[in-house]
């Protein structure tokens, strides 16, 4: 694990997370659906000494699902995530429980980690591990099960799409110009430089399985479904903790 220095506990010490999330009572199309609840967020640094807005530097999409009341009011659970297999994430863990891989009767509930996109000047300062601490505070016990598509954005067609056609970033006002203005996502978080800089896609999923196994992340067999071990993440507390005592 790499050391944490002051300029990189200053960095963290200015992330913040904040999350939207959308939840019906109610089913609407699909059957059993009112036991998920899906997560949006955006990750922004402070620049409250700058006198400045927050500075966007990334965002994430995840989905909750609650699987002890989806047990006490008889879902079928299996064919609830059938019918959601057209993300890749879910197809996927179908596949795992088919195999016997993964079980849904050991947990309570199962948070999938959809997306997480980082703008390009912070996708080496760590940005990932702090979104992952976010994740275990907010998510994690020993009856909740998380996973995480790990799985190269650019090969995924539906993110990919939102990215490119129909996501947008909001612009905070500059100094005297009060105006809103937004920004396509897929340029703001320069998107297009990932895709050209390696099209090799065995290679892009290899720095990514990289990235998840540093975070505490474990492969499933061999799909793009890996699972949230907490052992790095504690560690990883603890020596931002040290960190702090001696700043």
């Amino acid at each position: 694990m790499e050391k944490i220095n002051k300029e990189k506990y200053l960095l963290f010490r200015d992330i913040t997370f904040k999350t939207t999330f959308y939840h019906r009572n109610y089913d609407l199309i699909v059957p059993s659906e009112n036991i998920i609840s899906e997560h949006e967020g955006r990750i922004s640094k402070l620049r409250i000494l700058e006198n400045k807005f927050p500075l966007q530097i990334g965002e994430f999409s995840l989905s909750v699902w609650n699987l002890k009341l989806g047990r006490d009011l008889n879902y079928n659970l299996y064919d609830l995530l059938k019918i959601h297999t057209n993300e890749l994430i879910y197809d996927n863990t179908l596949n795992l429980l088919d195999k016997n891989l993964i079980s849904f009767d050991d947990y309570d509930k199962i948070v999938f980690i959809h997306s997480l996109v980082i703008m390009k000047e912070f996708r080496k300062k760590e940005i990932t591990e702090e979104f992952i601490e976010f994740i275990y505070k907010n998510f994690y016990n020993d009856k909740t099960l998380i996973l995480a598509l790990v799985f190269p954005i650019q090969y995924n067609n539906t993110i990919m799409d939102y990215y490119v056609n129909t996501g947008f970033v909001d612009l905070p006002p500059q100094n005297s110009d009060l105006s809103e203005k937004k920004i396509p996502k897929n340029k703001y978080y320069k998107l297009n430089e990932i895709i050209s800089e390696n099209s090799d896609q065995e290679l892009n999923e290899i720095k990514l399985f990289s990235i998840g196994q540093k975070c505490g992340f474990e492969r499933i067999d061999e799909s793009y479904i890996f699972k949230f071990n907490p052992t790095k993440t504690i560690e990883r507390l603890k020596l931002k903790l040290n960190v702090l005592e001696k700043i």
